[in-house]
């Protein structure tokens, strides 16, 4: 039958050339109902030239500059979080690009130097390793690489430990960070007394005065400091003769200085670092050319003064020859 004579009821209605319009699936709440989605022409969007950091564009020596300003404290950083008014470091400069972090980074922990302490109180006052525990941690959160950049360590030794426990201390530092060039060894002795603490009074351990580091415990830690390869300079904090000290430097085989041990007390909650306080001993082991020794360690003035002894020393040796021949 054509179409014109079908009934009205099966006819097809008209179609359209226009192409359908795909329908969303019907929402398992609404079944019934359906909503027409339109989809976009696909675009093709315009490609950005990319960003480059006008501080990026500095030289190295610049950027290098500013970090410095930022990164650098005066004094010591506590590890281990003893001291309350710690000094606030810029490090969230490290978390802007990789790069930013690859060079700052090295000036955060070659720079600056790091007090390793212990928490003095009674609730840790065992012979444990708390402090071990929480260098070793916090050695192990900076991450290796940072840790290799480690140039400056402060390390407390308190006198009611056995010499052990310090010996392991060290070679677990020297294990992380084996590239230390400078390292400051000062004996504490803790004194307990009272504090009222929240309304209860407690006694707690304090740093009384810093005492003579004796050269029994000096030969013991020996082989532990040797393990720092590259260390340069060794800093006591105590007040010997100066033959002990000349002992001393051949003992470890690097530059011995000694500050008085006022100087080395915890006057301040900053914790100052003893590098920048005056040395009353500085010494050179003997049979190494003290001014490639100065040299080495950044101190200008001690070379030159060394090199003028030298030169001195060398012309009186000329005279004393001269007047030889004329005899």
């Amino acid at each position: 039958m054509p179409a014109s004579m079908r009934p009205a009821s099966q006819q097809k209605p008209p179609t359209s050339s226009k192409a359908k319009m795909p329908r969303a699936a019907p929402s398992p709440k609404n079944k019934g109902n359906t909503v027409v989605t339109r989809f976009q022409p696909y675009r093709r969007c315009a490609q950005r030239p990319p960003r480059f950091s006008l501080f990026l564009r500095l030289p190295p020596e610049l950027r290098l500059q500013v970090y410095d300003h930022l990164l650098r404290m005066p004094g010591a950083l506590d590890v281990c979080g003893i001291w309350n008014d710690r000094p606030r470091t810029d490090v969230a400069l490290l978390r802007v690009c990789r790069q930013i972090h690859i060079e700052a980074s090295h000036v955060l922990y070659s720079t600056n130097t790091f007090c390793f302490l212990e928490h003095c109180d009674d609730f840790n006052d065992d012979m444990s390793d708390p402090e071990l525990a929480y260098c070793r941690s916090w050695l192990r959160s900076i991450g290796s690489t940072n840790a290799g950049f480690i140039r400056n360590v402060h390390l407390r030794l308190r006198e009611e430990r056995p010499t052990k426990y310090y010996v392991d201390l060290l070679h677990g530092i020297a294990g992380c960070t084996p590239n230390i060039t400078r390292l400051a060894l000062v004996s504490e002795r803790h004194a307990s007394s009272g504090r009222l603490v929240n309304g209860h009074f407690t006694s707690v351990w304090e740093p009384s005065q810093v005492n003579p580091t004796s050269e029994c415990v000096l030969y013991q830690l020996y082989r532990s400091v040797r393990l720092f390869s590259l260390l340069k300079v060794l800093l006591l904090a105590d007040r010997r003769e100066c033959q002990e000290m000349d002992r001393l430097c051949a003992l470890f085989k690097c530059r011995v200085q000694a500050v008085e041990r006022e100087d080395a007390s915890r006057k301040d909650e900053l914790g100052s670092a003893l590098w920048s306080q005056k040395m009353w001993y500085d010494g050179v082991p003997a049979g190494k050319d003290k001014e490639l020794v100065y040299r080495l360690n950044g101190d200008e003035a001690s070379a030159s003064q060394s090199q003028g002894g030298s030169d001195t020393e060398a012309a009186d040796e000329g005279d004393f020859d001269s007047g030889d021949e004329d005899m």
